[in-house]
């Protein structure tokens, strides 16, 4: 066999090693500690997501990228961001599904939902609030906006909102919940 025989196995091993070397030395070089390349070697070797997770992203972005009107596709995209708690790229592909279907209120809920990750409480109202505007009887759409009203520390807004959502929702956990909350305001 070649990687018994001492001689080639030899040649082997020294073009590795200097492999190894290269590799060492381009990763103390300013290109490669920043731009491209390191983007590369980072997705290779640090990436926080399973395989399985960038197949999946790889797919959805092929599926916008095949066709970006399709509002399916945006969304779908959009809620693996917000899945993976990257709220900001979330938002930018709810945003593009809203410029195709502006009266998804689910899309508009979720783009709230993200700026409230992200704190932006304003964006988040105004998400709300369109949501509920379109769809008075939306639950999720009034239990977050008494979320960011809670949020932003505005007791009488919260209470509006909370009695709402158990006006449209009035059992379950979630309405369980509120009302121990509304409990506490009083």
């Amino acid at each position: 066999m070649v990687l018994l025989d001492k001689t080639r196995a030899a040649i082997w091993i020294k073009v590795g090693a200097a492999l190894l070397a290269i590799i060492f030395v381009m990763s103390f070089m300013p290109l490669f500690r920043g731009g491209v390349a390191a983007d590369f070697f980072k997705s290779m070797f640090q990436s926080n997501r399973q395989p399985s997770e960038q197949l999946e992203l790889a797919k959805l972005k092929k599926d916008v990228e095949k066709n970006p009107k399709d509002a399916k596709a945006l969304v779908d995209l959009a809620n693996y961001y917000y899945d993976h708690q990257d709220a900001k790229n979330a938002i930018t592909y709810y945003t593009k599904a809203l410029e195709i279907d502006p009266n998804n209120v689910d899309v508009r809920v979720d783009m709230g939902a993200s700026y409230f990750a992200l704190q932006n409480y304003d964006k988040a109202l105004e998400a709300f609030r369109t949501a509920t505007e379109m769809k008075p009887t939306h639950p999720q759409a009034w239990y977050n906006m008494g979320l960011v009203f809670k949020q932003k520390n505005d007791v009488p807004n919260q209470k509006f909102a909370w009695e709402r959502f158990l006006v449209v929702q009035p059992t379950g956990e979630q309405a369980d919940s509120v009302r121990q909350e509304l409990a506490k305001l009083k």
